[in-house]
């Protein structure tokens, strides 16, 4: 029997935390392992040197410090991390050293999973992996890798879709707080507001994590329409919607899932975000209120992304694209 194994590919700053909470915490669908993600298929497409593993270390390191003193936004429900009793009785830190050591070939990634589902496989009916920079595998990568994961995997997608102006919005917030080494921030000391930088980046500096419709045909075309499902934020969240969109949720896979975790950008408060326990990478995102003036000039520069997607889908989500005050 293969390895049942569901990707979560994004978006970023669309509620991939407390959708993994969903399904790892509160319904027991699925186990991420020692981490939430880790980017390795993406790592393996970029190749180490570009993505710097070795600044990248050192930045996270550094990070992860300020973020200690700070109150721990990384921090996870201890049951979905390497002190699961399962997985800190079952798995030496030298086994997952020796899974992630070479981190260029399919060999580790494959015997982790497998690995980590002889330890959850009493429990949870699938393992996971939520490692948003996957949104961006590129279709020839993901066709070079597709056999040899699905002789051993069987594969689902998930992928979360938020307004596209509220997800930039806080993604650029979050930019702007790590504004240091940043080349277009070190560049242009205006755009360290969020607010400026959010126009900035809508006038044509949008990041790959906007382009919705283009990436979940991408999937579909390389995995099946069948195999990949799109969750819509607010639509799940929406108390009024959000039986169907369980139901459709429960019926991919194959899963009874019969409730969802507090979400801090459902309702969308900015930075009046209630400070829920382990989602500090939510309600730390947005620290000043998107006013209503420059929201207008960035809905004006970012129709086409809801144009593309009312094609795509027919229906452009009933709270995008709306004006609203935080």
């Amino acid at each position: 029997m293969k390895t049942p194994l569901l990707l979560n590919i994004g978006t970023c700053f669309s509620a991939s935390s407390p959708f993994h909470y969903t399904l790892g915490l509160d319904n027991k669908y699925c186990h991420t392992g020692h981490t939430k993600e880790h980017q390795y298929l993406y790592i393996m497409q970029v190749g180490k040197k570009a993505w710097g593993r070795r600044n990248a270390k050192r930045k996270r390191e550094k990070r992860r410090r300020e973020e200690f003193t700070e109150g721990g936004y990384l921090a996870k429900p201890d049951y979905l991390t390497g002190k699961h009793p399962k997985l800190r009785d079952g798995m030496t830190g030298d086994q997952i050293d020796g899974f992630f050591r070479d981190g260029e070939t399919l060999h580790g990634y494959i015997q982790y999973y497998e690995a980590l589902w002889n330890l959850i496989k009493d429990e949870y009916a699938s393992c996971g992996d939520f490692s948003n920079q996957h949104f961006q595998l590129n279709e020839e990568f993901m066709m070079g890798i597709k056999d040899e994961l699905l002789e051993h995997f069987d594969m689902k997608f998930t992928v979360v879709f938020r307004d596209p102006i509220r997800r930039l919005f806080s993604s650029c917030s979050k930019t702007c707080q790590h504004a240091t080494g940043h080349r277009v921030l070190d560049e242009r000391e205006d755009l360290v507001n969020p607010i400026e930088y959010l126009k900035f980046c809508s006038e044509g500096a949008v990041e790959e994590n906007a382009r919705y419709s283009e990436t979940i045909h991408k999937f579909r075309r390389v995995w099946g329409k069948d195999k990949v499902h799109m969750v819509i934020m607010e639509e799940m969240w929406n108390p009024d919607t959000q039986p169907k969109c369980l139901k459709e949720l429960s019926d991919f896979l194959e899963f009874p899932i019969d409730k969802v975790h507090r979400n801090v950008y459902y309702p969308d408060m900015g930075p009046n975000a209630p400070k829920y326990e382990y989602l500090k990478d939510q309600w730390c995102s947005n620290t000043v209120a998107l006013d209503r003036e420059s929201w207008e000039y960035v809905r004006k520069n970012l129709d086409w992304i809801y144009r593309r997607f009312e094609r795509s889908f027919g229906y452009i989500p009933d709270e995008w694209g709306k004006w609203y005050e935080t």
